[in-house]
This record gives C-alpha cells, sequence and structure tokens, in this order.
C-alpha cells in the first residue's frame, strides 16, 4: 500500500519527478543564456517616448513653480486635443500560473559480477518510463483580500515497460497538493506539504501548518499532520514475510491492523531576521511512527553577512529523547580578493540518531565522525579558475580518514563557448583508498544546442572483488532555445567496476516550462 491518503483523489495524471540527468552534467558547466538585446534574446526594445516640447509628447512643459492648470492653451478647432481625453485605463492586477513537466524514458544494460570467481549474471534489461508534473498558481484575488490565495500540484508517476511484476509496473504519488491562504502578515496552508529545514530535515505530510510575520522580523510557524511514508509492513500478510512461521500462518486476519494515523508528526519554529543580513531561528520536530516515537529533535541555525565579502553560519540539531547532539555545522566563507576566495567548515555527525527510535537498526551503533577543512579558489588569468581543497575526518573508534582535491576550470570563446574541468582527487582511509581523475568539457555547438562529455577515472590502493579500478564515462546532447518553452536531452552513460562488468544506460529527457497566465490580468 502506497501513501494514498490523499493521492487517490487529486488529478492522476500529475507524476514524477527528480530528473537524474543532472547528474551526468558538469555542475560547473552550465550555459548561461544571452543577456536581454544580444541575438537569440526574445526582449524586445521598448518604444521610445518623445522628448518634452515634441509632438507626440504628453508631459507637461510648463515653468517650474506655475500650476499646469493655470492659463491653458486653446487647443486648435478640430485638432486631436480638443476632444476629450479617454479614461485612463485601470491598473492590470496579473497572477501567475506555471505549469511544468518532465518526461523521462531511460534504458539500462547490466550485467553483474556474482561475486564467485570471475562467473557473471545474464544481462539484465530494463526500460522505465519517468513523468513528473507540477502546477503553481498564485496571487490569486479572494474576497478577503487581493493576492491571497496559492496553490501547489506537484506529483511523480513511474512504468515499468519490461518488468513484468505487475505489482510494480505502474507506480506513483504526490509531492505536494495544497491550498494557501494569506491574511494579512499570518498564512495558512492546507493539504499535502513539505516542511524543510531545522529539526524537520526534510519532512512530507498531510495537514496543517499556520505562521506570523511581523514587520520587526519576528516570525512563527507551526506545523502537524500525518506523515506520508509507504508502510509495506503494515499490510498482516507481509508482518512475518521471510520467515518460515510465514508459511504457517492460516489467518492472516487474525492478526491486528494498524491504522495510517498512527504515523503523525508535528513541529514549528520561531525566527528572526534582520536587514537580511542576520537570520537565527529556533525549531523542534516530532514524529511518531506505527510502533511509537520515531523523533524527537530540536535545533538552532545561526547565519550572517558581516560584511559584503564574509558569510559565517552555525547550525545544531539535538535529540532530545536520547540527550545527544545529532549534527552540528558551522562555515565561514569569504572572498578576501577579487581574485581569491576561501571557505571552510566544520561538520560533526552522529548517523545512529538520524535512524527511527522505532526502527530495528537504532540498537546498532554507528561511528561519529567529525571532519574539518577548506577550499581556496584563485581567480589570476581571465576565465581560467584555480582551486584546491583538504578535509580530515575523525571517527570515534581512533581511525581517521583524509581527502584531498585540486581542479582546473577554463572557458574559451565568446561567453565561454567552450569550457573545460580537470580535477584530480585522493582520499585515505584506515582500510580503504583511492585516487580518483575526473575530467570534462562543455561544448554550445550553437546557440540552443550544448554538448557534454565526462570521464571519471578511480584506481584503488587494494583491489576490490579482483578488480583494481573503476571507469565511468558519460555524454549528453541539450536543445533548448530561449524563446521555447520546451527542452530536449538525450544521453548516455557506462560504467565498468568491481561490482559490475557493464553497466550501460540511455536517457531522453523532454522538458516543458509554460506560463499559462502570459496576458491574463484581472480587473
Amino acid at each position: 500500500m502506497r501513501s494514498v491518503r490523499m493521492g487517490a483523489c487529486i488529478l492522476p495524471w500529475v507524476l514524477f519527478a527528480a530528473s537524474t540527468a543532472h547528474a551526468q552534467t558538469t555542475p560547473d558547466d552550465e550555459v548561461v543564456r544571452p543577456p536581454p538585446g544580444t541575438p537569440g534574446s526574445t526582449v524586445q526594445d521598448e518604444p521610445l517616448t518623445p522628448p518634452p516640447g515634441t509632438p507626440g509628447s504628453t508631459r507637461s512643459t510648463a515653468p517650474s513653480g506655475t500650476q499646469a492648470s493655470a492659463a491653458p492653451v486653446a487647443p486648435a478647432p478640430g485638432s486631436a486635443e480638443s476632444k476629450p481625453a479617454a479614461p485612463p485605463a485601470p491598473a492590470e492586477d496579473r497572477f501567475y500560473a506555471l505549469a511544468s513537466s518532465r518526461t523521462i524514458v531511460r534504458l539500462f544494460q547490466r550485467r553483474y559480477l556474482s561475486g564467485l570467481g570471475d562467473a557473471v549474471t545474464d544481462n539484465e534489461t530494463l526500460v522505465p518510463v519517468y513523468e513528473y508534473a507540477a502546477l503553481r498558481v498564485g496571487d490569486v484575488d479572494v474576497p478577503w483580500g487581493k493576492d491571497a490565495l496559492d496553490m501547489r500540484l506537484e506529483g511523480w508517476g513511474s512504468l515499468d515497460t519490461v518488468d513484468v511484476s505487475e505489482d510494480r509496473r505502474l507506480t506513483g504519488d504526490l509531492i505536494e497538493a495544497n491550498v494557501t491562504g494569506k491574511f494579512g502578515p499570518s498564512y495558512m496552508t492546507l493539504g499535502r506539504q513539505v516542511a524543510v529545514g531545522g529539526a524537520a530535515r526534510f519532512t512530507r505530510f498531510d495537514g496543517v501548518a499556520v505562521g506570523l510575520r511581523s514587520s520587526y522580523g519576528l516570525g512563527a510557524d507551526a506545523y502537524a499532520g500525518l506523515a506520508v511514508t509507504p508502510r509495506f509492513h503494515a499490510r498482516p500478510e507481509y508482518v512475518l514475510l521471510g520467515s518460515r512461521a510465514d508459511s504457517l500462518l492460516k489467518h492472516p486476519d487474525a492478526l491486528p491492523s494498524a491504522s495510517l494515523t498512527d504515523a503523525w508528526l508535528a513541529g514549528g519554529k520561531l525566527s528572526w531576521s534582520r536587514y537580511e543580513r542576520f537570520h537565527a531561528d529556533l525549531s523542534f520536530h516530532e514524529e511518531h511512527q506505527l510502533q511509537g516515537l520515531a523523533r524527537r529533535w530540536a535545533a538552532l541555525d545561526v547565519s550572517g553577512v558581516p560584511t559584503e565579502r564574509l558569510n559565517l553560519g552555525a547550525s545544531g540539531a539535538f535529540d532530545v529523547f536520547a540527550a545527544k547532539l545529532a549534527d552540528a555545522n558551522a562555515f565561514a566563507d569569504w572572498d578576501a580578493l577579487d581574485i581569491l576566495g576561501l571557505s571552510a567548515e566544520v561538520t560533526r555527525s552522529d548517523p545512529s540518531l538520524f535512524l527511527s527510535r522505532s526502527s530495528v537498526l537504532s540498537v546498532f551503533s554507528l561511528d561519529t565522525m567529525t571532519e574539518a577543512g577548506g577550499e581556496a579558489t584563485l581567480r589570476v588569468i581571465p576565465r581560467v579558475e584555480l582551486g584546491a581543497s583538504a578535509w580530515g575526518d575523525w571517527y570515534s573508534d581512533s581511525s581517521w580518514g583524509s581527502r584531498f582535491a585540486a581542479r582546473v576550470r577554463a572557458g574559451w570563446g565568446v561567453r565561454d563557448r567552450l569550457v573545460a574541468q580537470l580535477r584530480y582527487s585522493r582520499v585515505a582511509e584506515s582500510q580503504m583508498g583511492y585516487n580518483a581523475v575526473r575530467g570534462s568539457v562543455s561544448y554550445r555547438v550553437t546557440e540552443p544546442l550544448v554538448a557534454t562529455a565526462e570521464v571519471q577515472q578511480y584506481l584503488y590502493d587494494e583491489a576490490i572483488r579482483g578488480v583494481d579500478s573503476s571507469t565511468y564515462g558519460s555524454a549528453t546532447m541539450e536543445y533548448g532555445a530561449a524563446a521555447q518553452p520546451w527542452k530536449l536531452m538525450v544521453g548516455g552513460f557506462m560504467t565498468r567496476s568491481p561490482f559490475a562488468t557493464l553497466d550501460a544506460q540511455a536517457l531522453a529527457r523532454l522538458s516543458f516550462d509554460i506560463d499559462l497566465a502570459t496576458g491574463g490580468t484581472k480587473r
């Protein structure tokens, strides 16, 4: 049973998400669209307004200090100025309505190593189709105020075109389906929504959220509802799945049936922002699942911009039930010079506390990790960027590890038509280490057509399952004109690793982003 408390009743055409194709392109190599006024831009030149005093100008030329209505000049009989002026057009009050769609078709061809000598498994072929769709409407006028209603609908779905298992051939879910009403400085959201950041981290739920903002930068938010999580173990016939006792169970209906309403959550946040240079919030989150308490956290987040070149921040999450620090982080980003940027970060995390308190895995203890390091970026030569980073890791079992990386990125041509990047990294841990080299290139063939290619090579200090290296390669081609609402991308990916003699993928993605309210006005 999937999460269908709201999904079963709201627009089944709303489907899949998360375009994984971004993982196959180089994040640093994004192509910048042409600025307004350059070839390929859709912005049109605005009509020129005639200077004051010239024919066609409507601006008054009366001397300073005089009344515009004093001693009017009589228009010539029969002239256009002798006709009564038309009443001014009412101000346009626009709302927005945005629709988007992502259709992704992938082809997987895999052949895994079985782990028994050099034996390999048979080829596995999968051809899933994913669909992601979203509709957002906002700033709608309602009886209690202007621009006081927003609506959001977002979901995903997937279809396995080769897999014959009927229970997994077609699946999907709603990501968000909610309505937000704004009442002056306050708001209320009803439906499926997401709580992000602080103690909530990333939580989807069906329920209500309310909030209030003051002109002094103070804010208060609260939410409550039912957690959105698939619960296959809530079905009686799956309670003892995998156990010999499962075959001995004669009457599954005799087992107690758990209610999905047992999985609920609630939380809130107090925040303060000042002059867009300082922000702090204190949050709390509690979540229960079928077996009891899953998580009870409190968190504090603080960030600030003391100067234009310095950005500071710190955060911490505390497990109230275990009375332990679950996660803490502090960072500093400093543009020391126009050509030099520096950053530093310290993180401490206890992975055991991220598990649900009701999970059987929560009885196991994982090593607490502390990581500290930084990165420097240097831009001495135009269009060439050099970077280096170093990190150290320390674990609660007294083991340690380290990471080091160096990179160079360069661009050529008008607006970096060709961008290339080369990166080397070294990872060393107590039990394993490796060297990695990554090279990527992005080329704008024409204004709307961009091609990218990337190769990564990993060299292990010790062979894994008899294999001492891994190779990853990918290539993509994307077409997307600025004046068109759609984009098309095709690509491929191939891997050889200690776990697969072949893992090949092909990908096609069609994207639509449409402004449904363009030209639509309210009177």
